[in-house]
């Protein structure tokens, strides 16, 4: 009895004011999408970004000029180069999104073990945080294609410092 009583109502309830069921179907369908919103925006709020930047002509090989990178993450709101070298300067060339579990994946790679010209340079130092990005520094970079011809995108001693971060 309640179910066909309920149904009832419902259909005499449209049938007898449409016009207030079309308004209370635009009100949920508003009060929706207003929590999807608020879904998009809070997610977001916990997202943080890997940023790198590129020194022009920093060094010389050769008379060739060669570009300093270095990367800075959000989560820490820190910047990270291979050795002694400056992170500071430079122009931004691209940031990317990270969740937080990448972003201390970045951080963790960022202090792995790298000689400057033995595993790596500053352009395979930061590819690795990039690479929680799915992403590599511009091949525009000056130096990058002998650089990554040398020691490879992300230094020799890649895969070592995955496993220590990551456990892959």
């Amino acid at each position: 009895m309640v179910k066909k009583s309920f149904v009832f109502f419902q259909k005499s309830f449209i049938k007898i004011q449409p016009k207030e069921w079309q308004m209370k179907k635009k009100g949920i369908i508003s009060g929706l999408l207003a929590i999807f919103i608020t879904l998009i925006v809070t997610s977001t709020v916990n997202a943080y970004t890997v940023s790198y930047y590129v020194k022009d002509a920093y060094w010389q090989f050769y008379g060739n000029p060669l570009d300093h990178t270095y990367a800075c993450v959000s989560y820490n709101n820190h910047c990270y180069a291979i050795g002694n070298s400056t992170t500071s300067g430079g122009s931004n060339w691209g940031s990317y999104y990270l969740n937080q579990q990448n972003s201390i994946y970045a951080i963790c790679v960022a202090g792995c073990y790298m000689v400057w010209g033995t595993h790596g340079t500053c352009h395979q130092h930061t590819n690795r945080l990039l690479y929680f990005a799915n992403t590599t520094i511009s091949s525009s970079v000056q130096g990058y294609t002998l650089s990554k011809f040398i020691f490879g995108t992300y230094g020799t001693n890649f895969a070592d410092c995955l496993n220590t971060c990551v456990g892959l």
